[in-house]
């Protein structure tokens, strides 16, 4: 799950960084779609509701130096523990 977030960071960076940047958000969003097909999960459909709950709740809690720093520094401890709150709370709904 990690490597859709690389993924989104790299991608992210091109464009003026704002957390409620639309532009920042489709490429969170693309990045994680394309790691889902990528790792090739089926069915797929419960996956772009998984994508869309990730976005919406990292625009929520994180800012734009937050995800700078987990790029950076992936084992800090409070963003990785909320990372992991995150995903979870996302794969709780795809059930």
């Amino acid at each position: 799950m990690k490597i859709f977030l690389i993924v989104f960071f790299l991608l992210s960076f091109q464009v003026k960084a704002q957390i409620n940047d639309i532009e920042i958000l489709d490429n969170m969003y693309e990045g994680c779609i394309s790691e889902i097909k990528r790792q090739g999960q089926n069915p797929i459909g419960p996956w772009y509701s998984y994508c869309g709950c990730f976005v919406g709740k990292v625009s929520q809690r994180w800012d734009v130096n937050d995800l700078i720093e987990f790029e950076n520094n992936p084992n800090n401890s409070t963003l990785a523990n909320d990372f992991n709150t995150i995903v979870e709370q996302c794969v709780e709904k795809m059930y």
